[in-house]
């Protein structure tokens, strides 16, 4: 997968970045299809580099890579009722660091997991919907502003967290 940005500043033409991923993944239903079970793992390595306007390579090269992986199950408890859960990871690289330092910023990481009900069909087609709990954790995320003191951008690197419910549920007839 390529992946071509034609910003230019300074001398740089564009820049290209390569995406190469390889995953497996599986499923697997036990107990007369009432449980089904879902698990993957991935590679990513993303690279990147400016080239300048006169075709040659400028700057540092990106080259960064992850492992990451996927869980997740559903079980069927009645016909209308289902609990739920899944879990899994990413990763973005980050540019480099914005006070010239000449190195690239860690990765951002994240991790995920939800778990919840399905109701489906509820009281004869009455209601169905889902009502879950999440929480999602990201470290080094690179978050930019603009001082108009400075003059410039301003950036930071810090952790984010997001969690709480979530509840869709839908009448039906």
């Amino acid at each position: 997968e390529l992946r071509t940005r034609g910003t230019r500043n300074g001398n740089a033409d564009y820049s290209e970045t390569y995406v190469g991923n390889a995953y497996v993944t599986d499923s697997v239903s036990l107990f007369n299809n009432r449980l089904k079970i879902l698990g993957g793992a991935r590679y990513v390595r993303i690279r990147s580099q400016a080239t300048s306007i006169t075709g040659q390579k400028i700057g540092l090269k990106n080259d960064q890579s992850r492992n990451g992986y996927q869980l997740g199950a559903v079980f069927d408890v009645v016909k209308d009722v289902a609990l739920f859960a899944n879990t899994a990871t990413a990763f973005n690289p980050n540019g480099t660091d914005p006070n010239n330092t000449g190195q690239f910023l860690p990765p951002e990481d994240s991790k995920a997991f939800e778990v919840g009900v399905k109701l489906i069909d509820l009281w004869r087609g009455k209601i169905s919907g889902t009502l879950s709990y999440y929480d999602i954790r990201k470290r080094n995320v690179v978050n930019s502003d603009f001082n108009p003191v400075l003059f410039r951008a301003v950036s930071e690197i810090t952790d984010q967290q997001a969690r709480g419910f979530d509840a869709e549920l839908f009448s039906g007839q």
